[in-house]
């Protein structure tokens, strides 16, 4: 019997590719390189808005930190500022009430002597500042009565000796006038006491020329090369010359 024949019908789709195309199509896919992942799809484009916030916190607290510490130091800087107002109109207030008590305690304020010009000053003249009170150095002799009289027109007083200081500042602006011969200042010394002032304080700091004296009488300021040592007891009718002390008009606080 002969061989039959044997057809077969192959049916092709509507793309119209034979088999053989097919196969090199198939073949070419294979050896296409695989492309690189695109951070743009959807899968990666959802993670931009957690990464977007964080990047923008981060900015804002830097910046909110940075506004912190501006805030801070200018408000140091302010605090500072208002506290050393506070303490010079505290310092101008008491300068003021001090002048006002000056003023105040006076029977008389004599505005020409101590506001010549119409500007005022802490001492009338003639008279020099020394801390809180202005003293007068008399050239004229007189008993320690008609001194402590003569200081009190001035609506002062004869000296009241209270510190070191003063006592070394009155002794450098004393001059020696003529032989054993001083300066009357408050002071009266009782034989057995230890004096008083004539204000009626005591005496608490005493710079005697050799040791508490032995009679009574007016304390005199002599002037002598040792500072701290320049007081005597004498009579208080003999004529020396004396130094007033008032409250000064004004006083740096």
């Amino acid at each position: 019997m002969d061989d039959e024949l044997l057809y077969t019908t192959i049916v092709f789709g509507t793309n119209n590719v034979s088999p053989c195309d097919s196969i090199v199509i198939q073949d070419e896919i294979k050896k296409e390189p695989s492309k690189p992942q695109d951070l743009t799809t959807s899968a990666n484009r959802s993670q931009y808005p957690a990464l977007i916030a964080s990047v923008f916190l981060g900015l804002l607290s830097l910046l909110l930190l940075n506004a912190i510490i501006y805030l801070l130091l200018h408000s140091r800087g302010a605090q500072s500022e208002l506290g050393r107002r506070v303490k010079d109109l505290k310092r101008e207030r008491d300068a003021l009430n001090w002048t006002l008590n000056v003023i105040t305690a006076m029977e008389v304020f004599q505005v020409k002597e101590y506001c010549p010009q119409k500007v005022c000053k802490p001492c009338q003249k003639d008279w020099v500042s020394f801390g809180s009170s202005c003293y007068f150095f008399s050239y004229s002799w007189k008993s320690w009565n008609r001194s402590r009289d003569y200081c009190r027109q001035f609506q002062a007083q004869l000296v009241i000796i209270q510190t070191q200081e003063e006592q070394e500042f009155i002794a450098n602006r004393t001059v020696t006038y003529s032989d054993d011969r001083g300066y009357w200042t408050g002071g009266k010394w009782q034989t057995g006491s230890r004096g008083t002032w004539d204000d009626g304080s005591e005496l608490t700091t005493t710079y005697w020329v050799d040791g508490s004296p032995t009679s009574s009488g007016c304390i005199n300021f002599l002037k002598r090369t040792d500072l701290l040592a320049s007081w005597r007891s004498v009579s208080c009718n003999i004529n020396h010359r004396f130094i007033c002390e008032s409250p000064a008009l004004m006083k740096a606080f």
